[in-house]
């Protein structure tokens, strides 16, 4: 379920797409402002190519699904975040963290190649195709356990080879990228803010966005999910936990925001918002529309 939370912006309208939110360890279904979950646990990044959607599930694997079949690719990984499925490519690409690398999963061939490794341990949460010829992707530098303060970078990746083409100073401990004209925009979760900059300038932007500015009772500052819609930026927004057994406890909240980032309103969900998926239009994701009916999942 969601709870609506104090509405900021009463001259903004509310109107809310449709959503897949994976929070915590299931992924559900926003519609009408009500959250139902799927029947699948243990899941993470959100994707979808044109038959099936794609889950990143139990931190090591991939899940195709539609109403006819499902079942697991041959894919293992450790510790994945956001994965995208990239049309041209017919191919799943997968930020497999824990190994500080992005892996392609081939549909067409049913195996999986490793298209970079980074050289340091980079924490590779989220990644984007920009619709031309390269792919964004959120490194973390020197993160680990016991140290989030891992600056971040945006870097612009070849489609290709995945050769470094720029790199971008961009946020700490971000998740998710996308570039709108000369703005690169990441979602820095430990300062709680949306950060951008431009490509052409060394000046950094943040718009911070704080759950307990809009009615929020607790202390919600961690950043993760970005959805684009025509009209909104969808920002999920969670209670932070440096502790990994005790995330499951902690709740988060949904956002929406306008084309200024303006708040609009506000929705509680039960669990940490790990990613966020809008339906139709969004492109933060592959620019496919889903493809089935999804309440057919219900």
């Amino acid at each position: 379920m969601t709870v609506p939370i104090k509405k900021k912006a009463s001259d903004l309208e509310a109107d809310w797409p449709e959503l897949l939110v994976s929070y915590n360890n299931v992924c559900g279904l926003l519609s009408n402002k009500r959250l139902t979950p799927l029947p699948f646990q243990g899941c993470w990044g959100i994707t979808w190519d044109e038959t099936h959607l794609i889950l990143g599930m139990n931190s090591s694997k991939l899940f195709f699904i539609n109403p006819y079949e499902r079942g697991f690719a041959n894919y293992r990984g450790q510790y994945l975040h956001q994965i995208y499925y990239h049309p041209p490519h017919r191919s799943v690409y997968v930020c497999n963290t824990k190994e500080d690398r992005i892996d392609q999963y081939s549909l067409d061939r049913e195996e999986t190649s490793v298209a970079f490794q980074a050289e340091l341990k980079a924490h590779l949460n989220g990644i984007w195709h920009d619709k031309k010829d390269s792919f964004w992707v959120c490194h973390s530098h020197n993160l680990h356990k016991h140290d989030l303060r891992g600056r971040s970078s945006s870097v612009e990746h070849d489609d290709r080879g995945f050769e470094i083409k720029n790199e971008y100073s961009n946020g700490t401990c971000s998740h998710s990228v996308l570039v709108e004209g000369d703005r690169i925009m990441t979602l820095s979760s430990l300062t709680g803010h949306i950060a951008w900059r431009n490509k052409t300038d060394n000046i950094r932007y943040g718009k911070s966005i704080d759950a307990n500015d809009y009615g929020a009772e607790d202390n919600a500052i961690w950043l993760r999910g970005l959805a684009r819609t025509e009209k909104n930026y969808i920002v999920g927004i969670s209670q932070y936990e440096p502790d990994r057994a005790k995330r499951v406890v902690k709740h988060g909240y949904i956002f929406l925001l306008d084309n200024d980032l303006r708040y609009i309103e506000g929705l509680r969900v039960p669990m940490q918002v790990n990613d966020i998926r809008a339906l139709e239009g969004d492109v933060a994701h592959n620019g496919l529309g889903f493809p089935f009916d999804i309440k057919k999942l219900i």
